[in-house]
């Protein structure tokens, strides 16, 4: 199962317990993480490896490059820019994928 995110530094910690619970509650599945971001480093990504089972699991993180979305209304607490990363996800996603379920890192599984 294809699934999709949009963080930031900011979210790392509620990505993982997301999914940590799609994992507990799906044990015989095998899903690919797509996470859109705009600047997330290695060392968040290996962060956010630490709480899967690597082969239940798979990441595919998609830097969004700034200039997509310089111009959009920004509202730091409320509003951050990666909201609007799902608009674009078509973009950058592989194309080859006929399905994808976008998932709020607020969400519990």
């Amino acid at each position: 199962m294809n699934l999709l995110v949009a963080i930031n530094k900011n979210y790392i910690e509620q990505l993982k317990i997301l999914l940590k619970s799609i994992q507990t509650s799906n044990p015989k599945e095998v899903f690919s993480i797509y996470i859109l971001h705009k600047n997330l480093e290695k060392n968040d990504i290996t962060n956010i490896t630490t709480v899967l089972n690597q082969k239940q699991m798979h990441l595919h993180p998609i830097q969004i490059p700034t200039s997509e979305v310089d111009s959009f209304p920004v509202y730091e607490k409320r509003y951050p820019i990666e909201i609007y990363f799902r608009i674009f996800a078509p973009k950058y996603l592989p194309k080859n994928l006929n399905r994808i379920l976008y998932l709020d890192t607020d969400t519990i599984v």
